[in-house]
């Protein structure tokens, strides 16, 4: 069980509370609450794990049966939120690597539909943007999916820009893309420096004004990574709504999709500059 401490200098002391046994979980868990202010005392101060850190930290704290949780009730400085957020360029640095979770923040461009796998799982692709207009895809995965839907219907008629948590970077055929694991939350238009200093910024290449920015918009991603190709068909591909980029991969399961007339024909249909079909 992962549980993220701020300290009143605004750091991050530790990146995981760790229990001796799960008798002493069920005894201190019940007794924090995300976002409360707790003064923490007796705690063992140990080597954290190596791998799936939530934060770049190399100690951890140990709660154990001496261990006393008092809730705080007078003023205090510990801010609300504390992220260490990557910028998109650095992503592709860290595929495939297991040892940090990564932090990321950007403005809703587009999100997907919710879709079910052959495994049953949920899935719902996101496409962020930063204040270069650059572009980040994020794979939602079961709850935190249907969490990002239950944020974005409370302010669906604003733009919106989130931090999302815990995530890891994976990379299909020759894209980079971030996906969700145990540890990931989204917080949506929350009171943030950082959030707020990407919309100004965002509104201001793009001359606008912080309320006048486009909110995001239902797509229909013919986008797809490596272990759904067997999802979209021409026929889909020629009725689906393509989001703002250059190019697509897509999978079409029949011989003919290498003559030239139909990847011709299907650039024409689509307006983008480059089709790469492919067979099983």
């Amino acid at each position: 069980m992962q549980q993220l401490l701020i300290g009143s200098n605004h750091n991050l002391l530790a990146r995981l509370c760790r229990w001796k046994h799960n008798n002493q979980k069920d005894i201190y868990l019940p007794l924090l609450c995300e976002g409360e202010v707790y003064s923490i005392s007796n705690v063992k101060i140990v080597p954290g794990p190596a791998l799936y850190r939530s934060v770049n930290r190399d100690l951890a704290i140990n709660f154990y049966y001496k261990t006393k949780i008092q809730k705080m009730t007078q003023p205090h400085t510990v801010p609300r939120y504390k992220f260490e957020l990557k910028e998109f360029g650095e992503i592709p640095n860290f595929v495939a690597d297991v040892r940090c979770f990564i932090d990321i923040a950007g403005m809703v461009l587009n999100y997907g539909q919710l879709e079910t796998r052959t495994n049953g799982a949920h899935k719902l692709d996101v496409i962020l943007t930063n204040a270069q207009s650059e572009k980040m895809a994020v794979a939602l995965w079961e709850d935190k999916a249907t969490h990002f839907l239950e944020l974005l219907a409370k302010e669906s008629n604003v733009a919106g820009f989130v931090v999302i948590t815990g995530l890891l970077a994976k990379k299909y055929s020759d894209r980079v893309l971030l996906s969700t694991s145990d540890a990931t939350k989204t917080f949506y238009n929350i009171d943030l420096a950082p959030l707020n200093n990407l919309r100004a910024a965002i509104a201001e290449a793009n001359g606008n004004t912080s309320d006048d920015l486009p909110k995001p918009i239902a797509t229909r991603f013919a986008t797809v990574d490596e272990s759904s190709l067997h999802s979209s068909t021409i026929k889909e591909i020629l009725e689906t709504s393509l989001p703002t980029e250059t190019s697509f991969q897509a999978y079409c399961p029949c011989e003919r999709t290498q003559d030239p007339q139909v990847l011709l024909y299907l650039t024409k249909k689509l307006k983008i500059s480059l089709v790469r079909l492919w067979t099983k």
